[in-house]
């Protein structure tokens, strides 16, 4: 089963949705197979389908509730939902398993920022960026907020990071605001 599963992975980043969603069927196959779970719920996750993303993720949770990028994830649907109470549980379970995981405060900002929390929103890109100096969103995000706290030296700062550490990799947008 594994490597049906990771033949996901694969047809999943090269765009081929149809492959990647007909290996659900290894659900089938182990029903307890959590990285299926996981992977499906990503799948519709970046499909924009919240209420199957999140069905995945509490089965992935009830499987293996210590999975930190399962809780963030569902956490990321519940800020899309406008559900900021339930994301922000599934955050404070992710920071009980795994406190140095860089992600959750990386969401953590996003909750903030959907908030209007600008002064929260900083302080969380700000512990992602301590927990993962290499990740460029980190910066990306935090430029923005930055930008909108009127602090532009240091947003322009961020943003010259993120693009440096994001070089030949996705884009970082070199606009601000």
């Amino acid at each position: 089963p594994d490597v049906v599963f990771w033949l996901g992975e694969v047809w999943f980043h090269l765009g081929d949705y149809d492959r990647c969603l007909r290996l659900g069927s290894l659900v089938y196959y182990d029903p307890r197979h959590w990285e299926a779970r996981r992977g499906r719920g990503e799948f519709y996750f970046w499909c924009r389908d919240w209420d199957r993303a999140i069905l995945e993720f509490n089965i992935c949770i009830d499987i293996h509730p210590r999975a930190v990028r399962v809780w963030t994830h569902r956490a990321r649907c519940w800020i899309e939902r406008g559900d900021w109470d339930r994301a922000r549980h599934d955050l404070d379970r992710c920071r009980e398993y795994n406190p140095r995981y860089w992600h959750q405060y990386y969401t953590r900002g996003m909750l903030h920022e959907r908030r209007g929390q600008w002064q929260d929103a900083d302080r969380e890109y700000s512990r992602a960026v301590e927990h993962n100096p290499r990740e460029w969103r980190a910066y990306q995000q935090r430029s923005l907020v930055r930008e909108r706290l009127g602090r532009t030296t240091e947003a322009a700062k961020d943003l010259e990071r993120a693009q440096q550490l994001n070089r030949g990799q996705r884009h970082a947008s070199p606009e601000i605001g």
